[in-house]
């Protein structure tokens, strides 16, 4: 590599940190800790909303390889979970299809939860990422989070509040339907599906715990993850009196990356969790729900929630043919004529090889979340005969001023990444992965070998962080939310983490002997929620750590932050053992600090006509063997009205009338925003892959034009209708 390549690369790592002063101090809401109301009862609600944005906005998760998303092709949602005991104790569970959750979305929401009256707060709202990397960015408390998570920077305020409105909504429906309940738990060993990406580092924990005994001849390195799906099954009352009840739903923990798409992917997506979700609540429909819960376009009755466990180190089994060729850095000019010095930029994929890289996951994606849902849909059944309305909560709940009390807490005072978080994890390796210097001097840019440092005497001990592009102070998060719940004979121990399979296995030995439980019973009792109430990246074991792996690298707070957070959920668990009543704690929400930048406005304006005067036709229908593809004019993505409304309704024909089939909130759906039409509007373009055969087709746009509905279809073989490729 020449010297202006690596002066070229070396000033785009570094890139965000220029002119990173203190970023200005915003105080996330510090809500009053919950006061519970006697209901006499156990009691659930479920509620859903739609927390798809308009495309525009970056794909976090990937780094300098996240994509500006262009479209979606499965819509993201919010899904909630209220459950009140007899006593009053009442609890939210959250899970949204977002890369991951911010403190000040969480602390945002529950204020107001608050305002709103009902009876939830910080202390006993859990909100948890399903983790998927196809989702937006820009609303984290920390400003490097907001500047490196996807390839677009930046903190959006619109961002921020459309989340927090749309999450509060969904907890608001299920605060608003509590019904007469009664639920159980269950758990499923789920073999074959998952591997540890960091098996190396996994093998340098001892002792070896075994987190469970896997079927005969399995491969080591699909051994190497916790495989337990566990459920809450929820079945809801048909009426008040509570004589009758309905299957409604679940809340689901599973330990898989959502990583499932190719870094290359340029559209919102659910990934693995949104088919893991969407299949167990179509099955429940079609078997418990009746005739209303058939139509398509409407939003399915049930409800499945669908968190992370401890999946730090743990990939879905994707195959090598899903992920996309890295950016190279090459010459593409001379700007000053010949002679003169190159210039520099980033070839990307060839669009054919992103294609198949991207068609390759998507396959993928559907055959697991298919296996997932089986998985799912046995579970939930076996828990039929085990229900019970005998179930109480209990709540502790801390807030950890990391940085001001490290020396109290036994980690680092300031928190760092290490060189091998440039390198990006084996999912989706960064485009400056294995860069050395001149060529032939490696720097650190990779797992393990020169990111190990050679002098691990520091407190931040083998990470080597001279060159790491974050290693900035007061752009990480300084504070960690933690909470222990129990719901019924479980317990959830819940963090703002990405835990590898052994951390997480230090967390529920240590809560469980807390709570006076051997091992290996407390693995089966302490069930560890990741990614919830905020986001600090990863948390590996001091052994793992050692090796610094991507999950090492990413530990910010420094080789004892494992044990920290295994010593504080055990206090927690303790204080709840101690409680004497088998109530929550006294907990208090104490205030934080966040710094995430100035807003960037990044949320797409509403240019061009307005929506009413922009004619309701498709420009372009087209039928291939086995997709349909149609173009049309429509309002600009900052005028869309996505949340919770249908874009596009795909029909075939049915006897001479025309029969809903699906919407855009489909796997084999896609919907893509191509640009400005100028006085004709904004051109989309909706792809519906593997259509009934046989039969004549056609898509139907529903948005808010002139009233009309605008629709053209085709027929595989038959002329298309249309107005020309425009």
């Amino acid at each position: 590599m020449s010297r202006i390549g690596i002066a070229r690369v070396g000033a785009m790592m570094l890139a965000c940190c220029l002119g990173c002063g203190a970023a200005p101090e915003v105080e996330l809401p510090a809500p009053a800790p919950h006061q519970p109301v006697p209901a006499g009862r156990l009691q659930a609600g479920f509620g859903r909303a739609d927390i798809t944005p308009p495309p525009g906005l970056g794909l976090a998760g990937n780094g300098p390889e996240g994509k500006q998303a262009r479209g979606w092709r499965t819509r993201l949602y919010a899904r909630a979970l209220v459950l009140e005991d007899a006593r009053g104790e009442r609890l939210a569970l959250v899970t949204a299809d977002l890369p991951h959750i911010s403190a000040l979305l969480q602390r945002r929401v529950a204020a107001r939860l608050e305002q709103d009256g009902l009876h939830l707060s910080a202390d006993n709202l859990l909100l948890s990422a399903t983790h998927t990397h196809s989702g937006p960015g820009h609303f984290y408390e920390a400003t490097e989070y907001n500047r490196t998570t996807a390839s677009i920077a930046g903190y959006d305020e619109r961002v921020t509040s459309f989340l927090v409105a749309q999450v509060a909504a969904a907890v608001g429906q299920a605060a608003g339907r509590l019904r007469p309940a009664r639920v159980g738990w269950g758990q499923r060993a789920v073999w074959g599906l998952t591997r540890n990406r960091s098996y190396d580092a996994f093998r340098r924990n001892t002792p070896r715990w075994e987190i469970e005994v896997p079927p005969p001849g399995l491969d080591p390195v699909y051994a190497a993850v916790n495989p337990i799906w566990t459920m809450l099954r929820v079945d809801l009352a048909r009426d008040s009196a509570g004589t009758d009840y309905l299957p409604a739903g679940a809340f689901s923990i599973f330990a898989i990356h959502g990583t499932g798409n190719s870094a290359e992917t340029e559209l919102f997506d659910g990934d693995i969790h949104a088919l893991a979700e969407r299949g167990l609540e179509r099955y429940i429909d079609r078997r418990y729900g009746g005739e209303a819960s058939l139509d398509p376009l409407a939003p399915p009755r049930a409800i499945h929630l669908v968190a992370n466990g401890a999946h730090g180190d743990v990939s879905p089994d994707w195959p090598a043919d899903s992920r996309c060729a890295l950016p190279l850095l090459e010459p593409v000019r001379r700007p000053e004529g010949p002679g003169t010095p190159m210039a520099w930029d980033w070839r990307r994929p060839t669009p054919a090889a992103r294609s198949a890289c991207i068609g390759s996951a998507r396959r993928f994606i559907n055959d697991v979340g298919d296996s997932l849902t089986r998985h799912a849909i046995a579970l939930f059944e076996s828990l039929g005969d085990s229900l019970s309305d005998d179930v109480d909560l209990a709540i502790g709940f801390e807030t950890l001023a990391l940085h001001r009390d490290a020396t109290q807490l036994g980690i680092c005072p300031d928190p760092e990444v290490g060189t091998s978080t440039a390198a990006g994890a084996e999912d989706s390796r960064s485009r400056f992965a294995g860069w050395k210097f001149l060529g032939l001097l490696g720097i650190g840019l990779e797992e393990g070998g020169k990111a190990v440092a050679s002098d691990p005497s520091g407190c931040q001990g083998y990470k080597r962080t001279d060159l790491a592009p974050l290693a900035l102070k007061g752009g990480l998060p300084e504070y960690a939310q933690l909470s222990v719940v129990r719901i019924g004979p479980m317990y959830l121990a819940a963090v703002p983490v990405e835990p590898t399979t052994m951390a997480a296995a230090l967390f529920q030995r240590s809560v469980g002997s807390a709570l006076g439980y051997e091992w290996p019973a407390a693995r089966r009792r302490v069930v560890v929620l990741s990614l919830t109430n905020g986001f600090m990246q990863y948390v590996a074991t001091r052994a793992e750590y050692s090796a610094q792996d991507y999950e090492g690298g990413s530990t910010i707070y420094g080789p004892a932050e494992g044990e920290m957070f295994a010593h504080q959920l055990a206090g927690l668990a303790d204080s709840l053992q101690r409680t004497g009543n088998g109530g929550s704690l006294p907990n208090r929400v104490d205030p934080m600090i966040g710094r995430p930048g100035a807003d960037a406005g990044l949320w797409p304006h509403a240019e061009g006509p307005d929506p009413a005067t922009i004619p309701a036709s498709p420009a372009w229908v087209h039928c291939a063997a086995d997709t349909v593809r149609g173009r049309w004019f429509g309002p600009s993505p900052g005028r869309l009205k996505l949340a919770g409304r249908p874009q596009v309704a795909l029909e075939r024909e049915q006897g001479g009338n025309w029969v809903v089939v699906t919407w855009d909130d489909d796997p084999n759906v896609e919907v893509w925003s191509l640009g400005s039409g100028g006085t004709r509007g904004w051109r989309y373009e909706v792809r519906w892959s593997a259509p009934p055969a046989g039969t004549r087709l056609r898509f139907r746009v529903l948005g808010e034009t002139t009233g009309t509905e605008a629709s053209g279809g085709c027929q595989p073989g038959a002329a298309a209708t249309g107005t020309g490729q425009n």
